[in-house]
């Protein structure tokens, strides 16, 4: 008897580790799916990251430019640093002296700014 020639003897033996080798085929590529679908879906988020940055890139670059210019310059000299051009008087107003407040009826008045003008000068 020939044992590799009788099929009988290896059909059942065979078959069974067919169906294993399937299944544990079917189980590999169903996780590689899996796998695939869960980087895809990464992706996406990155791509979609890269590009709010790389508008928040943009708009810090301009905000770059706008910085680099005299007119903004000037703005911060005169404004943050309190200076002035020679013969020039400055009068500062502060925000607290431009708005009053009514505390019986819970409303804010704000006071235009020519009063507040008028108020200080006479």
């Amino acid at each position: 008897m020939d044992f590799c020639n009788d099929k009988d003897n290896i059909s059942p033996i065979y078959n069974n580790y067919s169906y294993y080798y399937r299944y544990n085929i079917f189980l590999s590529l169903d996780k590689s799916s899996q796998k695939t679908e869960i980087s895809n879906k990464n992706i996406e988020i990155l791509e979609q990251e890269i590009n709010d940055m790389s508008i928040q890139t943009s708009e810090l670059d301009e905000k770059i430019i706008e910085a680099n210019t005299d007119k903004f310059k000037e703005k911060v000299i005169r404004n943050e640093l309190l200076l002035q051009k020679p013969g020039e008087i400055i009068i500062q107003l502060s925000s607290a002296e431009s708005q009053k407040i009514n505390f019986e009826s819970s409303q804010v008045e704000v006071e235009k700014p020519l009063d507040s003008w008028l108020d200080l000068i006479f």
